[in-house]
C-alpha cells in the first residue's frame, strides 16, 4: 500500500475553504510508507463559517492519529475480532467528540460532513457521516463504499427515486445527519484493499456528484 495522490494536505483548500483533506503518516513507521489515515471534510455553514468547521475537524482528527495508529498496528499483530472492534469503536468515539466540539460552538450554521479511512494490513477501516464519500477503484470500475446521509438517498433506497434522478435532485443536498447539527450516527465499514485497488475519500461539489468530479480527494493504494 502506498500513496497515489492527494489534492491537498491538512488545512482547508484555498480555492474551496469549506473543504479539507488530511493525510497522516504513521508516527511509528517510515515517512515513505502508506499513511495510517486519510480523511475528507466538507464544512457546512454560511460563507465565512464553513472553513471554521473544516479547520476544527482537521485539528480534532490530527489529535487522534497516535491512538488510531497504535490500534491499527495492534490489528496487524493480533487479527482477532477484538482488536478490529477496538479500532472501529475508537473511530466512532472520534466522530462523537468532533460532533460535540462543533455543537459546543452553539452556532446552528456551523457543521461538517466527514469520511475517514484508517489503513492497516491491507484493509481500509472506513467511517463516515453525511455526503462525503468513500470509494474503491479497481480494474477501472468505481464502487461506492458509503451511502449518502441525505433525504434524496432515503428515497433512492425506498425505490421512489432513481439513481439517475438523484444526481439532479435538490434532495441530494438535504442532509439528515451531519456533525455538529442535529442527530448523528457514524456508519463504519471494513474493506479489503486489493493490491491493484485504490481507496479514496472525497467531498462533493455543489454542482455535480462526487463520483464524476470530486472537489477534494485523498487516495491510497
Amino acid at each position: 500500500m502506498r500513496i497515489v495522490d492527494a489534492s491537498a494536505r491538512s488545512l482547508p483548500r484555498a480555492d474551496h475553504p469549506r473543504d479539507a483533506v488530511l493525510m497522516c503518516p504513521s508516527p511509528s513507521r517510515d515517512a515513505s510508507d502508506a499513511p495510517t489515515l486519510v480523511a475528507a471534510v466538507d464544512g457546512l455553514g454560511a460563507p465565512g463559517r464553513e472553513d471554521r468547521a473544516a479547520k476544527l475537524v482537521v485539528t480534532a482528527i490530527e489529535r487522534k492519529v497516535p491512538l488510531l495508529d497504535k490500534l491499527a498496528r495492534a490489528t496487524e499483530r493480533d487479527r482477532t475480532s477484538g482488536t478490529r472492534l477496538a479500532l472501529v469503536r475508537s473511530l466512532e468515539r472520534t466522530f462523537d467528540e468532533i460532533h460535540s466540539e462543533l455543537a459546543a460552538l452553539q452556532d446552528p450554521q456551523v457543521g461538517a460532513t466527514l469520511a475517514v479511512a484508517v489503513f492497516t494490513d491491507g484493509y481500509a477501516h472506513l467511517a463516515h457521516v453525511g455526503a462525503v464519500r468513500g470509494y474503491l477503484l479497481r480494474d477501472g470500475r468505481l464502487r461506492a463504499l458509503t451511502t449518502d446521509h441525505t433525504l434524496g438517498m432515503v428515497r433512492v433506497r425506498a425505490g421512489t427515486l432513481s439513481p439517475e434522478a438523484y444526481r439532479a435532485s435538490p434532495l441530494r443536498h438535504r442532509l439528515y445527519q451531519a456533525l455538529g447539527t442535529g442527530g448523528t450516527s457514524t456508519s463504519t465499514w471494513r474493506r479489503w484493499c486489493w493490491p491493484t485497488a485504490t481507496c479514496c475519500c472525497c467531498a462533493p461539489t455543489a454542482s455535480t456528484t462526487c463520483s464524476t468530479r470530486p472537489r477534494s480527494a485523498t487516495a491510497c493504494r
